[in-house]
């Protein structure tokens, strides 16, 4: 069963974390402290993997189903939306320590 906005909003935080599953890999993960994150389960070349998608409300249901849709056709290219995110951290890291700034000002 899909969730829905009113049934998100009355999640309440459990002593341990809670999963609510929506579709296609996609869930909300209610924490003891209240916060909801949005996780996506996905499996990659055998390999079960997990991906965060953000926090609600920051991230709407709407918006966290239209991400993952985006990652699912990712991976029926047979790309590792995990891998991919990873090589994006390092190069924007690498743009940012190359950057003129960083470099005139350890000159």
């Amino acid at each position: 069963m899909s969730l829905t906005v009113t049934a998100i909003k009355a999640f309440k935080p459990q002593s341990k974390p809670t999963k609510y599953f929506d579709e296609k890999g996609l869930y909300i993960l209610v924490n003891p402290s209240g916060a909801k994150w949005w996780r996506m389960k996905y499996r990659i070349h055998g390999k079960e993997k997990l991906l965060s998608l953000g926090t609600y409300p920051e991230v709407g249901l709407a918006q966290a189903r239209e991400n993952r849709d985006e990652l699912r056709k990712q991976i029926a290219k047979d790309i590792d939306p995990s891998t991919q995110r990873k090589q994006q951290k390092e190069l924007l890291q690498k743009r940012q320590e190359n950057s003129f700034e960083t470099v005139a000002e350890s000159g």
